[in-house]
Parts: structure tokens; sequence; C-alpha cells
């Protein structure tokens, strides 16, 4: 019977794990969330009784407001459970200020967790979210245990992680269509608008804490040249990047293919794209679009860290192969007349750009791009088969260029590094 009540709680004990890790910023649970909460809700309910003939009473009996009296109110409770599923966490302990920092200071990993689960913004300044102390706030809890010394490395790995974590569980921007919106405005004479579309922004208290991420990291990033602790560096670049989200890799995207048509095709030496001057040197561009939001302090030793540059040689390669796929890939009439051919499966990685969760992840980028351009050349033959086909304006020249870098990456003998690849690249593209 032990044994059936330990497993028992264990599984309860797993079950709460699992619910508290849901996303609690974005106000909802998944559905088997969901479902363990309804069976605990369930089980707290259940209530267990002697064997007839011994209860506490000694007379034998049933106290009157038990069976079947309260199976009538199951019902009742389980609907208000239901109801009350996905926006009522399981209880948890509430965290403070000396909670975080007496975690810290014995490496308690599973009390920092707790913390990131029940009161995320205790993460982001040790003045918690309603504090007015001004230089608490100043003093984040990853550089606090950055302060501690190398030895703490470990709780730095998991507060930038629950940084990390937060950022990457962020809801896309929605493109909200304001056609509709449009029409029903009186038309003006002599004009005719495209479509509109406007990009949806985050909750304000969403965007508060992705500042306070963001002001974490460059602080970390700082702190970590001051005090010579810069096996980390990379990770807190590479969290801040992420953090600027997609918008920011489609900038850089369409700022390097700009670049990348001047040095191949020709036509012009340089494009203004919003805040990003594209230069004929797309390496140049890409350098400085990974760069822009980094510290002032980390750019003047950017080149004397070798785990940066690593971070830095990946994300540039990047970069270039991800515009580079988008000059080329299939176009809406090709991807149409393939959709009835045996190349119908393919079309969505033909079509569509590289993922932009691949950036800055390892060869993950270049993979994609070797695979997509090798399909790329069968599908196009069968597009060419097709008369009715509309001639897509594909310039020859970045097609081959992208070709020669698919076939220098699987010419080689080893897995490349990111320094071995972006040298690849740049023997390619400047040719």
């Amino acid at each position: 019977m032990d044994e059936a009540r330990r497993a028992v709680r264990a599984t309860l004990e797993e079950m709460e794990l699992n619910f508290k890790l849901d996303p609690l910023s974005l106000g909802d649970r998944s559905d088997y969330n969901k479902g363990c909460a309804e069976i605990v809700g369930l089980l707290s309910r259940v209530r267990a009784h002697a064997p007839r003939g011994t209860s506490a009473g000694g007379s034998g009996r049933l106290a009157p407001n038990d069976g079947a009296a309260d199976g009538k109110d199951i019902g009742k409770s389980t609907n208000k459970a239901a109801m009350k599923v996905g926006s009522t966490a399981i209880p948890t302990r509430s965290y403070e200020t000396h909670d975080l920092l007496k975690a810290i200071d014995r490496k308690d990993v599973e009390t920092i967790m707790a913390i990131r689960d029940s009161n995320f913004d205790l993460l982001l300044d040790l003045g918690g979210s309603s504090s007015a102390n001004t230089n608490a706030k100043n003093y984040t809890p990853l550089g606090y245990a950055m302060s501690q010394g190398k030895e703490w490395e470990g709780i730095c790995i998991v507060l930038t992680g629950a940084l990390s974590r937060f950022v990457n569980q962020l809801p896309d921007p929605e493109e909200v269509d304001l056609s509709s919106h449009d029409a029903a405005k009186p038309a003006t004479t002599g004009t005719s608008k495209a479509p509109r579309s406007l990009r949806r922004q985050l909750d304000a208290r969403t965007m508060k804490r992705l500042r306070k991420v963001r002001a974490n990291l460059k602080l970390a990033i700082n702190g970590s040249l001051a005090l010579e602790q810069t096996s980390l560096l990379a990770s807190y670049c590479q969290v801040l990047n992420m953090s600027e989200g997609d918008m920011f890799i489609e900038k850089s995207i369409g700022a390097v293919q700009h670049a990348l048509h001047a040095r191949i095709v020709g036509g012009g030496s340089s494009i203004s794209t919003d805040s990003i001057i594209t230069s004929a040197d797309p390496f140049a561009i890409a350098r400085y679009a990974v760069l822009q939001y980094v510290t002032e302090a980390l750019r003047s030793k950017k080149d004397r860290i070798a785990a940066l540059e690593d971070f830095i040689s990946n994300s540039v390669g990047d970069l270039i192969l991800m515009s580079l796929w988008d000059a080329i890939r299939l176009q809406t009439p090709e991807s149409s007349v393939l959709s009835e051919t045996e190349q119908a499966a393919a079309i969505p990685d033909l079509a569509e750009p590289l993922p932009t969760y691949f950036f800055a992840r390892d060869d993950r980028v270049s993979t994609s791009f070797v695979e997509r351009v090798n399909g790329l050349a069968q599908a196009l033959e069968l597009v060419r088969a097709h008369s009715n086909v509309p001639k897509i304006k594909r310039h020859a020249r970045m097609l081959n260029r992208a070709n020669e870098v698919s076939q220098a990456f699987t010419e080689s003998m080893h897995r490349l590094t990111s320094t071995e690849r972006l040298n690849i690249l740049h023997t390619v593209i400047m040719k």
C-alpha cells in the first residue's frame, strides 16, 4: 500500500510540474495539462469512508452528508473546475527577492526554476515587479550570479535559459489585414490603394518584460567583459538577437540580398534599407546586422574573444545563405505547376524562405540550404518542360553561385566549422 501511495504521489508531482512549466506569460495551457488539472480536481473531492459498521461514531451508518447527497454535487463541482482550468494554476509558493538571492547563493536550481514559473518578473530585476527601489532594479539576478565568481557559471546558464525560454515563447506578431476596414471608408477619386496590413504589437506587460530581458542581457555582456568571464558571451548575444524577433532577421536578409545582387549581378554599389545601409560587400553588412544590438564595449573587443567570433561567423554565414536562397527559391507560378507532379511534396521547402528559427543554430541553415538547392535543380527542370509557365526573373549568376556554394559544402571531408563555412562562402561569393 505504501508503494502504491508513493507511486501516486510521484505521478501527481510530475503532473504538477508539467502544469507549472506551461507558458504562464501567455495565459494559456495545453489540453494535456488542462486534463491533468481536471483529474486532480476530481480526486481532491473523492471522500474515503470506513467500512460499514465501523464508522467513527460506532453506529454502523454513514454520515448524513455522505454517499448519494455528495454525488449530486459532483457534476456541479466538475463544471466549476472545468471553467477554472487554464486560468487558475495549481497553488504555488509565493517567492520574494530574498528567496531568489538565497537560491543563487546555494546554487539551488530547483528553486530558481520554481521562481521562474511562479514569478518570472523576479528574474528580471531584484526590485521585483512592484518595488520602487531604483538601485535594486539596476542590479539583476544574472549580474548577481556573475559577481559570485566563475563557480556560479552554471547558475548563469540557468538564468540565461529562463530569459531565452521567455523569448522563444513570445507569440509571433500577426499580420492584420486592413483591406476590409479600408473598403468601408468612402472611396477617393482617381486612385486605387493596395491592400494594407498592420503588424499587431505585443501587449504592454509583455513589452515591458521584453525590454527588461534585453537590458539584462546587455548588462550581462558588459559585466562579462569587466569580470573577464567571457565563456557565455555568445549565449547572451544569441538571446539578445533572438529577442529582436523575425523582423530583425527579415530586414537583415533584405539588406544582405541587395548587397549580394550588387556584388554578383551588378547594377548598384549601395542601397539604403531603413536603418541598414547596403554596400557591395554583403559580408560587412551581415556582420553589422549581427552586432547592431550588442553593446559598444563588446564591439571594441569582439575580435579578441574566440567564442564570440564563432557566434559571429555562424550568424554572418547564415544571413548570407538565407539571403541567397531567398533570391533563387521557387515563385508562385512555378510551384503551381509542380503541385501536380511528383515534386509536390517538396514545394513547401522549395518555395518558402529558410526558417528564421534556424538562424545561428549550429549548421542547420547550411544543411537545409544544400538540401534545397539540390532539390531546386530538379524542380526547375520540370518547370522548364511546361511551356505555359510565365518566365520568372531569376538571375542565372545568383543560381550558379548558390550551386557552387552547395557543392563546396558537400565536397568537404569533415563537418565544417562556422569559420570554415564562412571562408568558403566568402571565396565563392566575392570572386
